[in-house]
């Protein structure tokens, strides 16, 4: 911030009143003066000091203006005084390029983003996404109002049409809306929306009990309550800290009924200047309440993890003559609890692949699939767990992180498939 010249000579002289004036934006002027109201608050010279520091902080969080030269001038009345901002706005529109994480083991995205559309520091976003593993394409739009409720809450309604692989029997394409509202600090956020989902279905290939399960059209209606908590520093290069993630959903129409709990943290320890260790949980259970009525789309497919490609019961062909002959062969119809767990032990600094973004692991896994029936420890990671250990790069580029791992080895249940060599994208 420019022009603001250090006021401590006068910090005790009182002030009676504070004007706001704004120059250069294009942004409303009455929202940025309800937006910055804390200024309105100074008594002293030295309040008002202190407020302007933190009033360029949260110009900056709008993301909006290139630069920002403020000036205090002389009020309209005696004691009192004038803010004058100068704002410069940013290039209105841009052009992105991204990798995501997903279900589906990652995607790629492009982007086209308009800010400042209602003069509120608004920001619109089109979106298309290509899953390589399916080879299916989706898009949203979505709009964020960063000033709904001025440094309290932000909001973000999105429309998408989306297309994904559940399993390789059945292909969803998904359609609808949602209105979130997340508050300023990024601790909390409620959200509410509509979907429909269709289902295409490989008949040839398919289970009796998929066929029983897929509904033509099933709409869900949902509300959701999300709480983050997160201690991490440095994202990009995260050596300390933990985060914690909990959701709460409710989803309600006339089909679709269920109550679904999730818990995910993560944990990094530093155990040299360049040796990280990194624990990550993820528990995720849909509550198994009278009222419980969920479908596929619903429930947690076991595929894209470390060491395996599927994991996970599965429902035979109806067809007896494709039994043996197809890998992953039949239907998970999905499961109403997944756990898992790794531990990644992570190289920083390394000799020539740090100069590239390229930070080598070693990693270990265990994947328990329905832990809600779990009775004993032991016969439960009998029956039901399965893991892997392994090694592999994370390669952190303008676009997101690739992680390419190799399982050196798997500990399966029979109807898993294994994978040794993957390519998994995150955001």
């Amino acid at each position: 911030m420019e022009g603001f010249q250090e006021l401590e000579d006068y910090a005790t002289e009182p002030l009676s009143k504070v004007e706001l004036e704004f120059s250069s934006t294009k942004v409303s002027h009455s929202v940025l003066s309800q937006y910055l109201k804390l200024l309105y608050k100074s008594r002293t010279v030295e309040e008002l000091h202190n407020n302007i520091a933190d009033s360029a902080v949260f110009l900056n969080a709008l993301d909006t203006f290139s630069s920002c030269f403020v000036e205090v001038l002389p009020g309209s009345i005696p004691d009192s005084a004038k803010v004058s901002f100068d704002l410069q706005d940013s290039k209105r529109w841009g052009v992105g390029f991204g990798i995501n994480s997903n279900s589906e083991g990652g995607s790629f995205s492009m982007s086209a983003s308009l800010k400042n559309l209602r003069a509120k520091a608004d920001l619109s976003i089109a979106e298309v996404e290509y899953s390589p593993r399916s080879k299916t394409i989706g898009y949203s739009i979505n709009h964020y109002d960063r000033m709904f409720v001025p440094l309290k809450w932000e909001s973000l309604y999105t429309f998408q049409n989306s297309h994904k692989k559940l399993t390789q029997n059945v292909a969803e394409n998904l359609w609808g809306g949602s209105l979130a509202f997340v508050s300023s600090d990024g601790t909390n956020s409620i959200k509410l929306g509509s979907f429909s989902r269709t289902n295409k279905i490989a008949v040839e290939h398919a289970s009796l009990e998929l066929l029983k399960e897929i509904l033509p059209v099933s709409t869900k209606n949902f509300v959701s309550y999300k709480y983050t908590y997160d201690t991490v520093e440095d994202e990009e290069e995260p050596r300390a800290g933990h985060t914690l993630e909990v959701l709460n959903e409710l989803a309600f129409s006339k089909d679709t009924q269920f109550h679904r709990l999730e818990v995910a943290g993560r944990k990094f320890y530093s155990l040299t200047e360049n040796l990280v260790l990194k624990g990550s949980c993820n528990l995720g259970v849909i509550v198994p309440w009278a009222f419980t009525n969920s479908h596929i789309n619903d429930r947690y497919i076991g595929k894209y993890k470390k060491g395996f490609s599927s994991y996970g019961g599965r429902a035979p062909p109806a067809d007896q003559n494709l039994r043996g002959k197809f890998q992953p062969e039949g239907d998970d119809l999905g499961k109403m609890s997944e756990l898992n767990f790794e531990g990644k032990l992570q190289f920083y600094n390394t000799p020539l692949l740090s100069a590239i973004g390229v930070v080598p692991f070693i990693y270990g896994n265990l994947l328990c699939a329905e832990p809600h029936k779990c009775s004993s420890p032991k016969s439960y990671l009998k029956d039901y767990g399965r893991g892997s250990i392994g090694f592999g790069l994370d390669w952190k580029t303008s676009l997101g992180t690739v992680e390419f791992s190799y399982s050196a080895k798997t500990f399966k249940k029979p109807q898993d498939v294994s994978a040794e060599f993957q390519v998994i994208f995150s955001d």
